[in-house]
């Protein structure tokens, strides 16, 4: 990687939000926390499947995680759709676009094959 490549997209980055600043609202800047939380999620999805997987070729099973691994894995994403789900009752726009953005985000980690 170039150095001036670096240089380039630092600048960019500075830039950006001053070009922002106009059309950025309070609304559009809560989605900001949809990020940490959606990835946070998904990551627990992706540990219990993998340790649990792991424990089950320590006891002589195959490759693929138990069933009920997945099932619970499942029922936690759907309880957390349904909690994220929650915020799409509310008045605010901003509250509302922030339970529209993790209940898409939610469904999206859930369909990513494991």
């Amino acid at each position: 990687m170039d150095p001036d490549d670096s240089i380039v997209g630092a600048i960019a980055l500075l830039e950006g939000p001053g070009d922002w600043s106009l059309s950025l609202t309070i609304d559009q800047l809560v989605n900001v926390w949809a990020l940490p939380l959606i990835i946070g999620s998904a990551a627990e999805y992706g540990v219990n499947i993998v340790l649990r997987s792991l424990e089950s070729r320590v006891d002589g099973g195959g490759p693929r995680p138990p069933r009920s691994t997945v099932l619970g894995v499942v029922f936690n994403g759907l309880t957390t759709m349904a909690g994220f789900g929650s915020l799409l009752v509310a008045h605010h726009r901003g509250v509302w676009s922030l339970g529209l953005l993790l209940v898409i985000g939610s469904s999206m980690t859930l369909s990513a094959p494991h």
